[in-house]
């Protein structure tokens, strides 16, 4: 199913952009003059009752074909999320089912994906312009992160980068310091295109794409006496949305799913191996030519946050959050993110990257 899921995912970045569809509108943005008082009404009933039945905030501003393809995706997502998590949870959690974690996960996603876009488009976002710009073939930041538990505070000083190698082959490292000494995480990964844009950092048409990854990340925590090494593979895509329809113009959605081999050590007493799926999704948007920004959930609960305490799903539901990513001023950028989970990490960091400006 899972690789099933990736096909249909590289099909639609590898097809030309509404081949199919004869409606489709021109390049050309039509900026559609709705009042102030239709967009708020819209709005509002995006939000609510649209959480139920997407697509009304579309339909409300006259945009009655992304409506109907909204309303689609919550049925689809519905679908998918329901019978996967009934086989999941009416097994009670079997390791032969598990697998099945990742599906749930992308039925979800469309779920609330659809709801922000019907949201989005309440709002007038169908008139915003935005342009996707391909990753930077090297980049290096520096920045810092607050980590705030039920137990400490902690400053991690943060710095890493990535180059492109081979012209498909992104390699990137990332390392984190605890001010205090306490703690040190260190990430290196390979991203390999499979499809999309090179990595120019020039401004393209279409920012979808497919990458493999593989990646290890390892984790001491001198205070807990703990040392987490953990080895993943995985696939992730991206797909703007405007391949679907135009009133999506300029939103993208992200997916991933992969497999995780987890050693730890608590200190000289006890070691074990254990494994974990890994599954993910964001809703974005193109912020003019400058960067884009996103709202995610990431299934893995071993990261610094943990999983959201959800009553009894707590340790099943992972952490949520949301990046703003921005050129200021040529290759400078700025970068900020908020991940929530049982603890919260707040990031700020500065970025100087290559490529076109």
């Amino acid at each position: 199913m899972r690789l099933f899921c990736a096909l249909g995912l590289a099909i639609l970045i590898a097809r030309p952009a509404h081949a199919d569809d004869p409606q489709a509108m021109p390049e050309r943005v039509v900026v559609k003059h709705v009042s102030a008082k239709r967009r708020a009404a819209a709005v509002a009933l995006a939000i609510v009752p649209g959480i139920v039945v997407h697509g009304i905030g579309a339909w409300t501003v006259g945009e009655k074909r992304a409506a109907k393809k909204l309303f689609v995706g919550e049925a689809v997502g519905l679908g998918v999320a329901g019978l996967s998590g009934l086989l999941v949870g009416g097994s009670g959690g079997n390791p032969y089912t598990v697998p099945a974690v990742p599906i749930v996960v992308a039925g979800s996603g469309l779920i609330l994906q659809s709801w922000i876009e019907d949201i989005f488009i309440a709002a007038g976002g169908e008139n915003y312009r935005g342009q996707p710009r391909a990753v930077a073939p090297w980049s290096v930041e520096l920045g810092t992160s607050w980590l705030h538990d039920a137990y400490r505070e902690r400053a991690l000083l943060r710095g890493g980068g990535h180059i492109e190698l081979f012209g498909r082959v992104v390699v990137g490292a990332e390392a984190l310091v605890d001010a205090g000494g306490d703690a040190k995480i260190g990430e290196a990964d390979a991203r390999v295109r499979i499809l999309g844009a090179p990595a120019t950092g020039a401004l393209i048409e279409d920012g979808s794409r497919l990458t493999a990854r593989v990646g290890s990340r390892w984790h001491r925590d001198d205070d807990d006496r703990v040392t987490q090494w953990t080895q993943e593979i995985g696939i992730d895509g991206r797909l703007d949305l405007d391949r679907i329809d135009r009133a999506f113009r300029r939103t993208f959605i992200e997916a991933g799913a992969g497999l995780g081999i987890v050693h730890v050590s608590y200190g000289d007493v006890a070691k074990e191996w254990s494994s974990e799926l890994i599954a993910h999704f964001a809703w974005g948007a193109y912020l003019c030519t400058r960067g884009e920004a996103t709202v995610f959930y990431e299934h893995s609960r071993d990261g610094l946050v943990g999983g959201i305490p959800a009553w009894r799903a707590s340790g099943f539901v992972g952490s949520v959050g949301a990046t703003v990513d921005v050129r200021v001023h040529g290759p400078w950028a700025v970068r900020g993110e908020l991940d929530i989970g049982n603890a919260y990490l707040t990031t700020l960091a500065v970025a100087y990257r290559g490529g076109p400006q």
